[in-house]
């Protein structure tokens, strides 16, 4: 049986007309009026409808559904097209944005120079840096062997500054351990320890000095110094020195002022954009999630770098806490550090994460070979970084302070003279080298004043009486200081050289020889002559 016409247009339609209640019904009385059969005869009148439509007698056309139902109109092309292009447009739009992270932000160059600039304007760095080396000199009892050296330090912009150190070594097949710590409180006092000195000491004063170990008096003494944080403080250095206290304290304000102002650090990042003197290689590397960018260091790029930091705020404001200071001091302590030695050859690692472009590695690799040695070495620095601002700061509680520090060591070094003195009597080389362990403790102690007297006057004293202008660098009457080359170990000589150069010289016990500690551009090593080189 065909489908009637309304039920064509219907399915052409695209509708179900499973849905379309008719106006009209057929109403059923008996299950038998559903059927198409009576007996043996067919009777149209009663045929089922199709799809539950009404029979052909009771259709009626103007009431069918078919006569209302709106057919759908034919797709517009201009909808499919702008549908195209606005996806080709989206492709473009993700490969065009694919090439600018590539080609663009991802560029080696870009990558390093937007971490440099991060790490100048970090409010906080905590760093960890790790120096090995197969480093050796000697042989025999007395070989040493470097092993590693641990710096830890935490910085932030308060200014505060927290310092761990641990040097690893070993002498003679031991291994020695020695230990510092510092801390800079955000007001200028300086607190600092050490550890484990007592060993290396006596290792040092009975094999290189008397020949015997250091005394239980001496040991007792150097180990009342061993972890006790001694205090320097504002002041103690405003009473010492009161220019240099105020210079000091007007450079911790500047310091203070300008680390907290945008301005600055804008100044600091433009100063790097404009002369960026680190050089990156194209090609990377990586390792543990991070990049690394083998880089060069420009000097060129890096005296432009400080030339243009002496135009921050920053810079200018602590320039004005001290007039004299060396303007050029800011380029020439960048520079250096660009160029490789004549023996040796430097490689630099940065390592940075490529999402942020955060520093988080630094990688220094020396290949050389010192002076006199048959072999090259190769020490590896290793500096991790974090930028946690939030990592607190605890200023140690001080255990004695500088001046009390000072008339430990000066005691300490009466009582080891006293031990060379005392030495048992022996062969006459263990007596020898007791006497020139005496000559050296004592030049080092005229060293340390010249250096005091330089620290404050720009140069070393001219004269022997000069010593006694400061405070801090004034002789005790114990140390006999002659201008002449002395005449026994018993004598140093102090010679001032010319500006910037000075000399301070004893007499070595073991071979009558004159031996010089240079001071500046002073002559060291053995002489015959004063300020002759």
């Amino acid at each position: 049986m065909k489908p009637n016409q309304n039920d064509q247009i219907s399915n052409q339609a695209g509708v179900s007309t499973q849905s379309v209640q008719p106006r009209q019904t057929v109403q059923v009385g008996t299950t038998a009026a559903n059927q198409p059969y009576q007996g043996n005869s067919y009777n149209p009148t009663m045929a089922p409808s199709y799809r539950n439509e009404p029979s052909a007698a009771e259709f009626d056309p103007t009431t069918s559904p078919a006569s209302t139902l709106q057919l759908p109109r034919k797709k517009s092309k201009k909808k499919l097209i702008i549908l195209l292009v606005s996806l080709g447009a989206l492709l473009l739009l993700a490969g065009g944005a694919a090439y600018a992270y590539m080609a663009v932000y991802q560029k080696p160059e870009n990558v390093v120079l937007d971490a440099m600039s991060k790490a100048l304007s970090a409010q906080a760095i905590q760093s960890k840096t790790v120096v090995t080396s197969d480093f050796t000199l000697g042989n025999g009892e007395n070989a040493f062997s470097f092993s590693k050296l641990t710096l830890d330090m935490n910085t932030n912009y308060n200014p505060n500054v927290q310092t761990n150190a641990v040097l690893t070594f070993s002498i003679g097949g031991k291994t020695y351990n020695v230990a510092a710590d510092g801390f800079v409180a955000d007001n200028g006092d300086v607190y600092f320890r050490v550890n484990s000195v007592t060993d290396i000491l006596n290792y040092y004063y009975s094999r290189i000095g008397t020949g015997v170990e250091l005394s239980d008096k001496t040991r007792q003494m150097i180990k009342g110094l061993e972890n006790k944080w001694i205090k320097y403080s504002v002041a103690d250095m405003k009473e010492q020195n009161p220019d240099s206290a105020k210079a000091y304290s007007c450079v911790i304000d500047a310091y203070k002022k300008n680390t907290n102002n945008n301005e600055t650090n804008t100044q600091l990042q433009k100063a790097y954009k404009d002369h960026p003197f680190i050089d990156v290689s194209d090609k990377t590397k990586s390792r543990d999630g991070l990049t690394g960018y083998d880089v060069t260091l420009n000097k060129d790029k890096a005296k432009q770098f400080g030339e243009a930091v002496k135009q921050t705020q920053l810079y200018k404001d602590a320039k004005a806490c001290d007039p004299d200071a060396d303007p050029d001091s800011v380029s020439e302590n960048i520079a250096p550090v660009t160029e490789d030695g004549d023996t040796g050859k430097t490689s630099y690692t940065v390592w940075v994460d490529s999402w942020s472009h955060t520093l988080r590695q630094v990688e220094v690799v020396n290949t050389s070979k010192p002076s006199g040695a048959d072999k090259e070495f190769t020490t590896k620095v290793l500096t991790e970084l974090a930028y946690d601002s939030s990592v607190s700061f605890t200023t140690p509680k001080a255990d004695m302070t500088a001046k009390e520090l000072q008339e430990k060591l000066t005691k300490l070094s009466e009582q080891l003279s006293a031990d060379a003195e005392n030495v048992p009597s022996g062969t006459d080389s263990i007596r020898n080298r007791a006497k020139k362990t005496g000559s050296i403790v004592r030049a080092n102690l005229v060293t340390k004043k010249a250096e005091a007297y330089y620290a404050i006057n720009g140069d070393y004293p001219k004269t022997i009486a000069d010593f006694a202008k400061e405070a801090e660098s004034e002789l005790n009457d114990e140390v006999i200081v002659v201008n002449t080359l002395p005449s026994d170990t018993g004598s140093l000589a102090y010679k001032y050289c010319g500006s910037g150069s000075a000399q301070v010289v004893y007499k070595d016990s073991t071979t009558n020889k004159y031996v010089s500690q240079g001071l500046g551009r002073g002559p060291n090593g053995e002489v015959t002559a004063l300020c002759a080189k």
